[in-house]
């Protein structure tokens, strides 16, 4: 996934139900540069989870509507603008410079 022909990440995308419950719980924790795409979600809880993650919401467009940053264990957020949520180490919105209203597409 890139975000304006510029920002380029290693993503894993959900296929079903299943792995879209599941999120980050069962897999290993995030290296910087790697994201997991959850499609559909509006809302994220970080119930069990052991470290912070930062959140983009996308539109169906893949455009980025709300961004949450450092989102800490045993909290939850939505957007109802949303359509999918990807999923961050807590500080690559920061360090890649991600802000709304950037485009990203899918190869």
């Amino acid at each position: 996934m890139n975000f304006d022909g510029r920002v380029q990440l290693s993503v894993k995308v959900t296929e079903n139900f299943k792995e879209r419950n599941r999120g980050l719980l069962a897999l290993d924790k995030l290296e910087n540069g790697q994201g997991l795409l959850i499609t559909p979600c509006r809302s994220v809880h970080t119930f069990g989870m052991q470290y912070p993650l930062d959140l983009l919401y996308l539109n169906k467009a893949l455009k980025i509507v709300k961004i949450i940053e450092n989102l800490q264990p045993l909290r939850m957020s939505m957007a109802l603008r949303g359509h999918s949520t990807l999923e961050l180490n807590s500080g690559e919105v920061q360090r890649l410079g991600l802000s709304l209203g950037m485009q990203a597409s899918l190869h």
